[in-house]
């Protein structure tokens, strides 16, 4: 190779090694946490970086993944992709695509074989995050065009409601399911704050994420911690505030396990809870929980640690030149 070009190149990658490694130590002293880096593994070797084709040429180190193939679940149990509807009609009415979160149940509650159980779930809580606040009128068209084309379209039963994104989808076994649609500005992705209102507009790692994904890679790689600490805090919420006279709360200690790769072992939790909706024995309930809270129940730093090593740990090969012993300064 020739050995100018060769030089220019290596100058290159040194100059963006820079920039990346400087940025994140620069918008990481911008959160009030003290949260740190997981530390104290014994390989230092410095990572290379992998450079997203298509919209950007900014390195990312983080891509999010979605653990529950939705799109399939949703063909499975409807006969279509409720998502690419979503999808489309977002694309006609804005004009771009934006980023669309799943949340609730169905994004978590899964049986042994992997399969989406169904019988405990209630709601699909859809989110949009768009380059500008959606209006009002614009959130009702797109709703009303999302359940018209589920009615009309792909046959699917509809219960539209005074709100219209608020309206309800029933499956072949005459179940009821509520869709309720919100929108929000992206730019909460990567707003943290410690007030409980806005958390709920933050990215957390066990949400499905669908529409435009490059661009929520771009927002989350600004700073690696905002991936985690929205997680965490609704993680120790949950034990902190556990209703112990509430059935769903046993639905929400199993997803805290879900996120932690522990849902096989708590698979009881789904199962007492359909014991309870049949049968509600408040002795019982309470037994589940605190046995459950106690179990599941972590240091805050301890499940910071835990997170990064299954969420963070296994992309660091695309991360450029971090230092593994020493990540408090990223």
């Amino acid at each position: 190779m020739n050995q100018p070009l060769q030089f220019t190149k290596t100058l290159t990658i040194t100059l963006i090694t820079i920039s990346l490694f400087c940025h994140s130590i620069y918008a990481s002293s911008s959160l009030e946490s003290s949260l740190r880096l997981p530390i104290g593994t014994q390989d230092d070797t410095l990572k290379r970086v992998e450079i997203v084709e298509g919209k950007t040429n900014t390195p990312i180190p983080f891509q999010h993944q979605n653990r529950i193939d939705l799109r399939l679940e949703f063909e499975k149990h409807f006969g279509t992709d409720i998502i690419k509807v979503l999808e489309d009609v977002c694309y006609e009415k804005l004009g771009y695509m934006p980023i669309i979160f799943i949340l609730g149940s169905c994004t978590y509650a899964v049986n042994e074989k992997g399969e989406l159980d169904w019988n405990v779930i209630g709601d699909i809580d859809i989110k949009v995050y768009s380059d500008e606040l959606v209006s009002e009128i614009q959130g009702e068209k797109i709703a009303i065009n999302f359940f018209n084309i589920l009615k009309t379209k792909r046959n699917i039963v509809v219960m539209l409601e005074e709100s219209p994104g608020g309206s309800r989808i029933i499956d072949q076994n005459q179940k009821k399911f509520s869709i309720d649609i919100t929108y929000h500005h992206k730019r909460w992705l990567a707003t943290y704050s410690n007030i409980d209102y806005h958390l709920f507009q933050l990215y957390r790692i066990d949400s499905l994420c669908f529409g435009d994904t490059i661009m929520l890679n771009e927002i989350l790689n600004k700073n690696l911690l905002l991936i985690l600490k929205p997680t965490i805090k609704s993680y120790i919420d949950v034990i902190n505030t556990a209703n112990i006279y509430a059935s769903k709360t046993l639905k929400q200690l199993y997803q805290l396990a879900y996120i932690r790769k522990k849902h096989l072992e708590y698979s009881w939790l789904l199962e007492e809870y359909k014991k309870l909706e049949k049968n509600f024995d408040k002795d019982m309930l309470k037994d589940d929980v605190k046995r459950a809270i106690k179990s599941l129940k972590i240091d805050e730093d301890l499940l910071f640690n835990e997170l990064w090593e299954l969420y963070i740990e296994p992309q660091q090969q695309n991360i450029q030149y971090v230092n593994k012993n020493n990540r408090t300064q990223l």
